[in-house]
């Protein structure tokens, strides 16, 4: 992990409906995480998005919801501080209490998946890395709010 280095510290979002059939995306590469699709799904039914990892690494992407109280600013912070703790060699400490996770897809580089999670009404996160151990993270701006 020495000498890690964290390239992005956020990722974009393109509110472009993931290729105009209505399908989220995630795509991982070795330098940033997008997202495209619907910025505020509907928390009737489960998030649902294509994932694909165009990076070199085994990937990761992860789905969470900020409690009541807090804020994607404090999301962003809690990232920025991972990302140093990665660039400088030490372990990470995981997600805040505040924040309720929902679920994780890893898939392997060159390869594609889904991300299914069950949500609620609220604001959720989007998050990429390329891990084991992660030496990268990247968060997808803007927060996702789910609606009932």
């Amino acid at each position: 992990l020495a000498g890690a280095v964290v390239l992005v510290a956020t990722a974009s979002a393109v509110s472009c409906g993931g290729g105009g059939n209505g399908t989220n995306r995630l795509t991982l590469t070795d330098d940033s995480c997008a997202y495209e699709g619907d910025q505020t799904p509907s928390a009737t039914k489960a998030f649902e998005a294509e994932v694909a990892n165009k990076s070199s690494k085994l990937g990761a992407f992860e789905i969470a919801k900020i409690d009541p109280g807090h804020t994607f600013d404090e999301v962003k912070s809690y990232v920025k501080s991972e990302q140093q703790r990665i660039a400088n060699g030490r372990v990470i400490v995981g997600p805040p209490i505040w924040m309720t996770l929902g679920e994780r897809a890893q898939i392997e580089s060159g390869a594609t998946g889904k991300l299914v999670s069950r949500v609620t009404a609220g604001t959720w996160v989007l998050w990429c890395s390329q891990e084991h151990p992660p030496t990268k993270i990247f968060l997808i701006e803007p927060a996702l709010e789910m609606s009932d």
